[in-house]
């Protein structure tokens, strides 16, 4: 995965989703989706699963060096969760929690966390922690990012996947308000020109594309970029479904949306299923999370309609 496209929220991409294909692993479901399915991570192979397993074994020995410092014990809960085992990072993660409780990176790495695993209410108590314990502190680089502006654009992702829109436009601006990277910048255009147009408030959603600047060149290989083209209408649906892999997810998802919040709810349902269906492996995604809840509403609607 481009680690500049999606910053600081990569243990929702987690895993082995940007590699080949794989087998899927002997492990037990970690989550159930919100169609009630049971979701089972996909092991790496080869070279890929060799690192990560030296990088357990290097972030297991410095935890067991110092078990209370608090970054060793992020550094594992991460490395374990890059294998798939995300009940077992968010073990750890409490237990660090447990000991440093004023210690905010805990807490926001454990929320992503519970979004990758659909506990969208325990994600945004833990996001909600950490933004007040974020309160008049300096704010510090996470990723591509900063630490404060992840904090808020988590939050308000959590609670858009719930529906919740005006309670994800608010942190989603207060997202804004700390985005240091372009990167940062046109993710959170992205997701707040959906979340006002899911609003109903298409003057609102028109003055975020005002603001976003980037580019042209930024099309061709960023997926924020290309769906802020489409939605100013300087490109068409099939103009931005030419990305691969976890890209394809995010556009695939913001075309669908599109369709959605245009009144156009059969092509919106058929293009939510595709994403659901033919991307499973990468179920871990912030944006195939929010392709299964909306195609989750989308299948209630109907079959609302057709009692």
């Amino acid at each position: 995965m481009n680690r500049r496209r999606l910053p600081a929220i990569v243990l929702i991409v987690l895993c082995a989703c940007t590699g080949a294909a794989s087998a899927v692993s002997a492990q037990q479901p970690e989550a159930v989706s919100l169609l009630g399915k049971l979701l089972v991570p996909h092991e790496a192979s080869g070279d890929m699963r060799a690192a990560l397993e030296a990088n357990l074994a290097s972030a297991r020995a410095a935890h067991e060096k110092d078990p209370h410092d608090a970054g060793a014990t992020i550094a594992l809960g991460r490395v374990i969760a890059e294998l798939g085992r995300y009940h077992e990072a968010i073990e750890i993660l409490t237990m660090g929690v447990e000991a440093h409780a004023d210690e905010p990176r805990l807490y926001r790495v454990r929320g992503e966390l519970y979004i990758t695993i659909r506990k969208f209410d325990v994600a945004i108590k833990d996001f909600s922690k950490a933004a007040e314990l974020l309160e008049g502190k300096p704010d510090t680089p996470d990723g591509d990012g900063s630490f404060a502006g992840n904090v808020h654009f988590l939050l308000g992702s959590a609670r858009y996947l719930k529906g919740e829109f005006s309670r994800a436009r608010d942190e989603y601006q207060r997202a804004q308000a700390s985005a240091k990277s372009t990167g940062e910048r046109l993710r959170l255009a992205h997701w707040l020109y959906m979340t006002f147009r899911r609003m109903d408030q298409a003057g609102e959603a028109q003055k975020v594309l005002e603001r976003a600047t980037f580019d042209a060149s930024a099309t061709e290989d960023d997926p924020y970029a290309s769906l802020l083209t489409l939605y100013r209408g300087q490109a068409k649906p099939d103009d931005v479904l030419r990305a691969k892999g976890d890209d394809a997810v995010v556009v695939q998802y913001g075309v669908a949306n599109w369709y959605f919040y245009n009144g156009k709810l059969d092509e919106a349902k058929s293009r939510l299923k595709h994403v659901v269906e033919k991307h499973e492996r990468r179920w871990p995604m912030l944006d195939y999370a929010a392709a299964e809840a909306d195609y989750a509403r989308v299948v209630k609607m109907r079959r609302k309609k057709g009692r």
